[in-house]
């Protein structure tokens, strides 16, 4: 029976890891997903920190130098092995994605874009990757996510994400983004920056 010890033991870990990010975050935002599979899936994010310069760039490397749209790259390790910024924790499992890339651009009206990038594509947890309902060809066979937030001055807004439009990266500024943001559908609804102190996910 010793295999069940270590499965209740790493399972009390992974309960006291969420608790932990929980309590130690910096920002929050909360999402549904939408027109996709699957649908009503209730997210939460959370991040310890945003990226620095330095972490944007590593990103951008790796996933530029070695992300194929093969399936899993091996060369990925590395991706996987870079910083954690925070997760985000689909509501139908215990385990979360780590985020590697959480850059956010303050706009002028006073809402805010936010990109984050996942150590792995959202699914792989799952039965199967996320996928946009009106997709036969989905790009979410990319071994990461880029994820796209945009929130209006009052701190909500919408998503979208990587499997359902290619990616495009500006080395200069160290950025990565959806290529056609607008063209692109809603897959993620009921996006709301949470005000702190919370407790819990």
């Amino acid at each position: 029976m010793l295999w069940v010890k270590r499965i209740v033991g790493c399972a009390m870990v992974l309960i006291a890891t969420v608790a932990t990010v929980s309590a130690q975050a910096t920002d929050r935002f909360t999402a549904t997903t939408v027109n996709m599979d699957p649908a009503g899936e209730d997210l939460a994010i959370d991040l310890l920190r945003w990226s620095t310069d330095e972490d944007r760039r590593a990103v951008l490397d790796v996933i530029m130098n070695h992300a194929t749209e093969d399936g899993e790259d091996a060369e990925l390790s590395e991706l996987i092995d870079l910083p954690t910024l925070g997760y985000v924790w689909p509501s139908s499992s215990g385990l979360g994605y780590s985020l590697k890339y959480a850059h956010r651009i303050e706009m002028s009206d006073g809402g805010e874009h936010i990109t984050l990038v996942t150590n792995r594509r959202l699914g792989t947890y799952g039965r199967a990757p996320w996928k946009p309902t009106d997709m036969t060809d989905t790009l979410s066979i990319r071994p990461f996510t880029v994820i796209e937030l945009r929130l209006d001055s009052t701190g909500k807004g919408e998503g979208k994400f990587s499997a359902a439009t290619d990616i495009v990266f500006d080395m200069k500024s160290g950025t990565v983004a959806l290529e056609d943001y607008d063209a692109s559908p809603v897959l993620l609804e009921s996006v709301s920056r949470r005000a702190q102190p919370y407790s819990g996910r």
